[in-house]
């Protein structure tokens, strides 16, 4: 199988769960006809109404957060900001 076929699916299965998980919170992750063209699109009213129905607040974190993610699979976070 070729590099781009294997890279474009990885990137499809990878954003099909991540498009699961913060469909609702309005970010849709997309990948063109070319993987190396990757978006991240933002839809402000979904976005709006997930903050008002949950009272979002940007200074806590979320359970379920990439980092708690990484730990569960055994990845350590070795950014400096993590």
């Amino acid at each position: 199988m070729p590099f781009a076929v294997i890279v474009r699916k990885t990137l499809l299965a990878t954003f099909a769960k991540l498009n699961k998980k913060y469909g609702s919170r309005g970010l849709d992750f997309y990948v063109g006809e070319d993987h190396y063209w990757i978006e991240i699109r933002i839809d402000t009213n979904k976005a709006a109404a997930y903050r008002k129905a949950t009272n979002y607040d940007p200074n806590v974190r979320e359970e379920g957060d990439e980092d708690d993610e990484l730990e569960d699979e055994g990845i350590e976070n070795n950014d400096e900001n993590g």
